[in-house]
């Protein structure tokens, strides 16, 4: 646990596990492995063999190796398996374990930092999907691997591809395998000395360059590794480093909130939507990954006893800055009417097709940079010893630490316009809309204009969070000699996962607003936060749209994230705030309820995190297991078999939780007049000063705050919650499962293979999803009344998992040794306790004051059922002449179905739309996030004379983002079909050379998104649930491009 977190506050944390898994431990891992593609490969994969070589013998190297030895691997599974071994993921131009896995058939990935958020783009992709399902596990070696994140699985983006020997995803499961995956389970495979028995001396050496970044980074690795005879066994070395830099860029195009204009909607037509915000975008992304991996191994001179020592080390360091201009109306204002002169033109569905967006002279404006600095560390320790007491016998025990570290700092400033601007939107100039800006007149000037852009307001946000594990296992194996019975598996598992999440919420604060009577603060001024520059948006879209702007940003010579610790953005900020303005900007580290986190007894400015920032929670399992390996040689006759495997597996969970739960405070300036910001809670005593503040200025909306809508004695209860502070909660969730197996498989011939699969699995909630820190608030959305007058939202530390019967059946067909081959697999899951938001009234106690309180929350309320099949077909053409022999083709194509999944669920009873636009989008069925119904892969290859090259395109159908857009209107957001196409080309030079080039996204793909519209009907179920609300066309939303990259690589083996 982090030592900055109050030890009064928190258990003891799994930081003993390192000593625990040291002191039963008698070798210990000593350094690390980065592997490359050609580690794996022998020397025979060199153009002398070839040159030497008949013309019509087939040399199995290079991109062949991989597809047979991933074949081997799939053939001879005891359950349903597919692979990509380290040929596959070097000779890709993978930057990322994610964009290798989307290679895999029913494997997919996103291309969004965060699934509820797109408006962030991810290079190198995220978000991995099997199946359409996001229950995955993730493990190195067959051990956990995770991430401190609000899930359960590893962030993949932070492990280099060069690390790995092989990576396997099982779509079922077997009894010994640990409980946890659902949709699949992605096995990354480290290489180990003892395999290859040899000295190896190997590494990369590469160059990326993006075109739109224009930049070129380096990336490397090396690795050594051999094995030495000695009178007490054989010991095997390896050691590894691999660090790889990657400078690129994005484009973003958006609009957003589309709201019903009736009254715009010509007789006959379909109703008009107009959408409230329209934005342009650049991000630019620099990423560091660091690797370190260590292997010390020991094998006995009779080959009875093998233990293998083994440290990885994972470190990613990923920032990237944003520069966003963007008009966007807040929720309570004006409708917008057409501007410049236009009209407003609509498409075939009512949606806006070209305009001009005027309310009252324009909207209002943002002009953002955004600066984010995130570090990520995984670090594994690992014992494996394995024991023949006899031929029959094998015992095997493991032990594992494991820590995993996340710190995030993400700061914002917003510029703004004195003025209102109008966004020009037209959809019929190109694939990506056309987003232009100017002023009511048409005129550009006031964009870039220093005395008409002014320091608007900031946010900042800081997270510091940690995870370990510290995990054991044992298993025995015991070999029958023939009959049915062929192995029986017993075995055991203890994991200690504890974590602690310091995550503050992202705080808005002005600086200076132009609606006020203090003024702004201009560009112009002497003072600045880090100076400003002009920036215009150069070669917007790559040349798909006209540059929208040029305008002034601030922070042109500093990167905000980097001086917001130290406080010198601090300083900064107050250096051009508005004295006397708009509340002013609370800093993080001016809260007052902070806590010390520094682990200096004080409360400084180095501390960030208050009470209810601040969440630990702690997971113990015990898990055991039985198999039986069964079989029948020639049942059906020569040359037929049949063999597998039923088990049963025991999982029990005990999961603790440590949050808070503390109020909002109403603050407000008792002496607005005199020049000077002085906030102060209101209280029963100045209640009455507050609301006749509020009475003498309403809220745009029209809808005072709730203390001043209610009786004198509902005040007092108001009043005397949001005032009480905090405490601390406790919850414990304890619960077992028993998930039985059956696997066979049946060997019609040397070349056919039929499988079936059946298994119970479970996929624990994830940690963001039981973590329990809420903050009470008013609640001022109630439509009948005004009880409860409380409101919050909470995740569900009570939460069960998801549970899921899974059913597969294949088809495999091997029509040669050298990779050919045909497979179909079919498959269905119905799925128990998924997770939606629901809405309950629940009493709550605040240092000994209950009330009833409205509680939105994660819970368990559906159930659903998948279904679908994927298809597979690999071959390389030898058959054909001379050179054309060396062209083969890899393609791959899955279908998913699925229904069941839980709709939309309003939070809360709503009166006015404007007041939550999302009330607008309850009542309607949408598919599971991150389900394509069809996806395919299509690689063509070649082989032969030394040269080595694929061409590969992978392409996902439309699907579900997600059910709520982490930005206002919270709409649900699809992402459309996409596909991207990657190549490589390598020669080798000799036995001991390889040069090539790599390059992603050739064609240059634009991802899309797009929003679903909808019309409130202002009517209400006896629940309180609005009702028949009318769906509209999905409209366009944003659009994103990025940039070309090539790595330019040379790779060597000795």
């Amino acid at each position: 646990m982090l030592n900055r977190v109050p030890s009064e506050l928190y258990p003891a944390s799994a930081s003993r596990g390192v000593k625990r898994l040291l002191s039963g431990a008698s070798v210990l891992a000593l350094g690390l492995m980065v592997s490359t593609p050609a580690f794996a490969q022998d020397t025979a994969d060199t153009s002398a063999a070839e040159e030497n070589a008949d013309e019509n013998e087939i040399i199995v190297t290079g991109i062949r190796a991989r597809i047979e030895s991933a074949q081997n691997i799939k053939r001879e599974a005891d359950t349903f398996v597919d692979a990509i071994t380290a040929e596959d993921i070097g000779a890709f131009p993978d930057k990322s374990v994610n964009e290798t896995l989307q290679r895999i058939p029913g494997v997919s990935i996103n291309r969004f930092q965060g699934v509820d958020d797109p408006d962030h783009f991810s290079i190198e992709g995220a978000n991995v999907v099997i199946r359409g399902l996001p229950f995955t596990r993730s493990e190195f070696n067959g051990r956990d691997a995770f991430s401190v994140n609000s899930g359960r699985s590893l962030g993949f983006n932070d492990i280099a591809p060069e690390l790995l020997g092989s990576v396997l995803v099982y779509k079922n499961s077997t009894s010994d395998q640990i409980e946890g995956a659902i949709s699949g389970l992605v096995n990354l495979r480290t290489r180990k000395p003892l395999d290859s028995r040899k000295l190896i001396i190997a590494g990369t050496i590469e160059a990326n360059y993006g075109n739109v970044r224009k930049e070129i980074t380096p990336s490397y690795s090396i690795l050594a590794s051999n094995v030495f005879e000695t009178g007490i066994g054989d010991f095997g070395l390896q050691l590894s480093y691999s660090r790889g830099e990657l400078e690129s860029a994005a484009f973003g195009s958006a609009l957003s909130d589309y709201r019903a204009r009736p009254e715009l909607t010509a007789a006959g037509d379909p109703t008009s939507y107009v959408p409230r915000s329209a934005s342009v975008r650049q991000q630019t992304f620099d990423r560091d990954r660091k690797t370190i991996d260590g292997v010390l191994q020991w094998e006995s001179l009779d080959g009875s006893a093998k233990v293998t020592a083994e440290y990885i080390r994972a470190e990613a360091n990923q920032g990237w800055s944003e520069r966003t201009f963007e008009g966007d109306i807040f929720d309570q204002g004006p409708q917008p009417n057409p501007g410049l002169g236009l009209p407003f033109t609509f498409d075939s569905n009512g949606l806006l097709l070209t305009g001009a967006l005027d309310a009252n002279g324009g909207i209002p404006i943002n002009i953002n940079r955004r600066d984010q600095q995130r570090r990520n560390t995984n670090d594994d320790f690992s014992l494996n010893i394995e024991l023949h007491p006899t031929e029959r016998l094998s015992l095997t025990f493991d032990g594992q630490y494991s820590k995993a570290t996340a710190q995030d700092t993400d700061v914002t400033v917003y510029g703004s316009i004195d003025q209102n601007i109008v966004p020009f939107i037209d959809r019929t100039a190109g694939s990506i809309p056309t987003i232009t800006f100017s002023d009511a007149s048409g005129n550009t000037d006031v964009l870039s204009d220093p005395d008409a852009v002014f320091y608007r307001s900031l946010l900042d946000h800081v997270e510091d969070s940690e995870g370990e594990e510290l995990a054991f296992r044992a298993d025995l194996d015991y070999e029958f000699d023939g009959g049915f019975l062929r192995n029986l598996k017993v075995g055991g598992r203890y994991s200690d996962r504890d974590q602690t999440r310091l995550y503050s919420g992202y705080t808005w604060g002005y600086l200076s607003q132009n609606w006020t009577g203090e003024g702004i603060s201009p560009f112009s001024q002497t003072n600045s936060i880090g100076g400003i520059e002009g920036f215009g948006f150069p070669n917007f879209q790559r040349g798909g749209a006209p540059s929208p702007s040029n305008s002034l940003y601030s922070g042109g010579g500093i990167n905000l994230a980097e001086i917001y610790r130290s406080g010198e953005l601090r300083r900064l900020a107050e250096s051009v705030e508005r004295a006397g303005c708009c509340g002013g900007k609370e800093f993080l580290n001016e809260r007052s309820n902070r806590v010390d986190t520094n682990g200096n007894g004080i409360i400084d400015d180095g501390d960030f995190y208050t009470p209810g920032d601040i969440n630990y929670s702690r997971e113990e399992t015990w898990a055991g297991y039985i198999r039986a390996d069964f079989g029948w040689d020639e049942p059906f006759g020569a040359g037929t078999s049949i063999n597998g495997n039923v088990g049963v597996r025991y999982a029990n969970t005990n999961f603790f939780t440590v949050g808070s739960i503390s109020a909002n405070p109403i603050q407000f300036d008792p002496t607005p007049l005199n020049g000077q910001v002085d906030q102060v809670p209101v209280t029963n005593a100045n209640v009455a000063q507050f609301c006749a503040q509020v009475n003498a200025n309403p809220p745009t909306n029209g809808r005072l705050p709730l203390v001043c809508r209610v009786t004198t004695a509902e005040q007092t209860r108001i009043l005397n919650v949001l005032n009480a502070g905090s405490q601390e909660s406790r919850i414990r969730n304890d619960y077992d499962y028993w998930l039985p197996s059956f696997n066979i498989n049946m060997h019609w011939s040397d070349n056919l293979i039929t499988r079936f699969a059946v298994s119970r699995a479970m996929s624990r909630p994830d940690f963001g999803r039981t973590l329990y820190s809420i903050t009470l608030g008013q609640n001022d959305l109630s439509a009948g009344g005004t009880e409860p007058l409380f409101s919050t939202f909470s995740a569900d530390p009570s939460a069960r998992p998801v549970l899921s019967t899974n059913f597969d059946l294949g088809v495999e067909y091997y029509f040669n040794s050298a990779g050919g081959s045909v497979t179909f697999n079919a498959f269905y899951k119905k799925l128990d306790n998924l997770v939606g938001v629901g809405t309950t009234i629940s009493p709550l106690t605040i240092n000994g004051l209950t009330e009833d309180v409205l509680v939105s929350s994660f819970v368990n309320i559906g159930q659903a059922t998948v279904k679908g099949f994927e298809v597979g077909y690999q071959q390389f053409y030898d058959f054909l002449p001379g050179p054309l022999a060396g062209f083969g083709l890899e393609a791959n194509y899955t279908y998913i179905d699925g229904s069941g999944f839980p709709s939309q669920v309003a939070v809360g009873n709503f009166a006015n739309p404007n007041d939550n636009p999302e009330v607008r989008y309850v009542g309607f069925s949408y598919p599971f996030e991150g389900l394509s119904k069809h996806a395919f892969n299509a690689g063509l290859l070649y082989e032969k004379y030394g040269i080595s090259g694929r061409l590969a395109y992978s392409w996902r159908d439309r699907f579900l983002l997600t059910r709520r857009d982490v930005i206002r209107p919270n709409s649900p957001i699809f992402n459309e079909a996409s596909g991207t196409l990657d190549g490589s080309l390598f020669y080798t030079i000799n036995k001991n050379f390889k040069i090539g080039l790599q390059v992603s996204n050739i064609l240059n793909e634009v991802v899309e998104t797009s929003q679903v519209t909808a019309q409130f009907s202002g009517e209400y179920d006896a629940s309180g649930q609005p009702i028949n609300n009318v769906r509209g066309p999905d409209a366009p939303r944003s659009y994103f491009s990025n940039d070309t990259r090539y790595t330019f690589g040379l790779r060597f083996n000795f």
